[in-house]
């Protein structure tokens, strides 16, 4: 069995496996504060992704169309100093109040990152309706929200304040729509070129034994940050993120296996403490010693 198809497509760990101690040590706050770690890539909260390493279906899981949401991060940043429109108080003071009263019913489950995005994309298709290309312009415009949204919850203060949440929140929203026509024109120069580049680069990645990080079938742009992007989407957007340890894919379907045992069950990747090992590493380490066993028999 070749060392890439250890690694599979839909993303499940498998049950009874021995870690190393410290190895599935909790992110911490201070590590997950950011989704520059992903890029600003645009993920729905409560949203699935998955480590994807099997060559067989790069190809097609790193097509032009599957880049285009990590395009729209990476652009948001070149833009960001060209779109610095102020945003309307009524915008922000309209959104406070829906906001709070939203946060107020369970201040403990409400989260400052996925209201933003929501609040703030929901206008990307109304925006975008005589685009065209309306599939680039609300990236364009959702990624923008990704990264106003980001930008202002992540200072917020640690403690569960409405107010102080649903400020912050809203603040990113509010900054993004107003931005979101500069965003989306000034976007528009680097499209063909990110396309050409990510797509390649997603390739690259998906050939590896480490793997390629995808979010509803879209590629992250990592940089070599997987494992504290992982930790991000879990902790901004209670994302689930999914990964194989050995198994053999056919036609994007896997079935796992450790030692000829099929007994598979889901559990969360998460970034090693100090210390020790990412999970990701470990996974890797596993289907090395696997296929290095089965050589030798």
């Amino acid at each position: 069995m070749s060392l890439r198809s250890c690694l599979g497509i839909r993303g499940l760990v498998l049950a009874g496996l021995a870690l190393p101690a410290g190895a599935m040590v909790g992110a911490s706050h201070a590590e997950a504060q950011s989704l520059s770690d992903c890029g600003n890539i645009y993920v729905e909260a409560e949203g699935r992704c998955q480590v994807n390493a099997p060559e067989i279906n790069c190809d097609v899981a790193c097509q032009p169309i599957k880049v285009q949401a990590a395009c729209a991060g990476e652009a948001y940043l070149e833009c960001d100093g060209e779109c610095s429109a102020n945003f309307e108080a009524s915008c922000s003071a309209s959104c406070e109040a829906t906001c709070t009263g939203k946060c107020e019913v369970d201040p403990g489950e409400f989260d400052c990152q996925a209201y933003c995005q929501v609040d703030c994309s929901a206008d990307c298709s109304a925006s975008c309706a005589s685009s065209g290309d309306k599939t680039r312009c609300e990236a364009s415009c959702r990624g923008s929200c990704t990264g106003d949204c980001d930008a202002n919850c992540k200072v917020r203060p640690p403690t569960v304040d409405c107010q102080a949440d649903c400020k912050a929140s809203c603040t990113g929203s509010c900054h993004a729509e107003a931005n979101a026509k500069c965003q989306i024109d000034c976007q528009s120069d680097f499209w063909v070129e990110c396309e050409a580049r990510l797509s390649g680069g997603c390739k690259a990645d998906c050939m590896t034994e480490k793997g390629a990080l995808f979010c509803e079938g879209n590629y992250v742009e990592t940089k070599d940050n997987i494992d504290m992007c992982i930790a991000a989407l879990r902790s901004k957007l209670d994302v689930e993120v999914e990964v194989y340890a050995e198994g053999e894919c056919v036609d994007n379907t896997c079935a796992g296996e450790v030692g000829g045992s099929s007994s598979c069950s889901a559990l969360p990747v998460q970034r090693a403490g100090a210390g020790g090992l990412g999970l990701s590493s470990l996974i890797a380490g596993l289907c090395i010693a696997v296929a290095r066993r089965r050589r030798s028999r």
